[in-house]
């Protein structure tokens, strides 16, 4: 008899689901590997979970092959793929974990500046950080004196949005915004109230710009994919690199950047790319390692991870809601797929561990 193993996604993707339409989520990704360990996928919302009730209502195939509704016991495993802002929703969370539900990667909004400190308190990585501060006047003016390049932008933000790069030159600031908009500022603090919004808004961080390599005058990045396996430990399930637009800063594909093979960019730049990806995978594992003592449940993460013109590697964010676009985008196809099965394997793993306990 086929386990349920519970996917937690949003009304968005599950009206899509429901509607037979393509999605950015590969289901079919999900549908496979769930048969290759005799699970079934059971999509709901966080609103379809109710505290103290047994039951949820889900999207199972039904013997068409199509979605339908059909009231399930709820799974004792559920993988987490929504970005969960409100603090309701938190709670709703830990209240059903308490019931003893297990998911995995719970908690998707984790301050950038949090997982920076959790990192910065370990001497071991504090050469790979690039310096990150909380957004206000003097934090401002102190690091714009101690570095040229500085970028901004929010807290808790996703796919690149909100970013603002200022550039120190002679007595002046250089005020980038989208890539558009630029105002010279003097250093004295006496700014135009649209620079005040970005400088001094709480949600917002500062942060030093690494100073990236760059692939045909094009700054890029990688994406690690850094996830638990059949056997509970992290692996890194591929790396893709990520290329910014020409004028560009950021190189989200949302902003506009391009996904290719690391491979193709790396020997491109005749960099020695088995030791630099050798470096990527080293730091990217330590990093999970250790964000996996701070953080419970974690098991699938997305690390964007730069790399200096002197081939360092540097951290740059985590993404708790890892989205796998990018691999197929590079046509990366084997590791595009398995960023999608090793959760499950991992989640199979949770279920063998929880029938040995019962």
């Amino acid at each position: 008899m086929k386990k349920n193993i519970g996917i937690l996604v949003s009304a968005y993707l599950y009206n899509k689901i429901q509607r037979g339409i393509e999605t950015n989520e590969c289901i079919p990704f999900y549908e496979e590997a769930c048969a290759q360990y005799g699970l079934t996928p059971c999509f709901f919302r966080l609103a379809d979970l109710a505290k103290g009730k047994k039951h949820v209502k889900s999207l199972v195939k039904d013997e068409h092959n199509h979605y339908t509704i059909k009231i399930i016991k709820t799974p004792m495993i559920i993988h987490n793929r929504v970005l969960l802002y409100h603090r309701r929703e938190q709670e709703k969370i830990v209240s059903l974990q308490k019931e003893g539900i297990k998911f995995y990667n719970a908690f998707t909004k984790i301050s950038k500046l949090t997982i920076h400190q959790y990192l910065e308190a370990e001497d071991k990585f504090k050469r790979f950080l690039p310096e990150t501060r909380k957004t206000n006047k003097n934090n401002f003016l102190q690091m714009i004196n101690l570095y040229e390049d500085l970028i901004i932008k929010p807290n808790y933000g996703t796919l690149g949005k909100g970013i603002t790069r200022i550039k120190r030159h002679s007595d002046n600031v250089g005020l980038v915004i989208n890539g558009k908009k630029k105002y010279n500022i003097p250093l004295n603090g006496n700014w135009a109230s649209e620079v005040n919004e970005i400088i001094l808004n709480p949600t917002n961080i500062i942060q030093q710009r690494i100073q990236l390599g760059t692939y045909e005058d094009k700054p890029f990045d990688f994406r690690v994919s850094v996830q638990k396996n059949e056997l509970g430990n992290w692996q890194v399930t591929g790396i893709v690199c990520k290329v910014a637009n020409l004028g560009k800063y950021t190189t989200n594909v949302a902003s506009g950047g391009r996904c290719y093979d690391p491979k193709i960019v790396l020997n491109h730049l005749k960099m020695n790319t088995d030791d630099i990806l050798a470096k990527i995978r080293s730091l990217s594992l330590k990093i999970a390692q250790h964000l996996d003592g701070k953080l419970t449940n974690l098991a699938d993460l997305g690390l964007d991870i730069g790399i200096t013109e002197k081939g360092i590697p540097m951290f740059i964010e985590c993404n708790f809601r890892d989205l796998r676009i990018t691999f197929k985008e590079a046509a990366l196809f084997n590791e595009w797929k398995a960023t999608y099965f090793t959760p499950i394997k991992y989640a199979n793993f949770l279920m063998n561990n929880i029938e040995d306990k019962d």
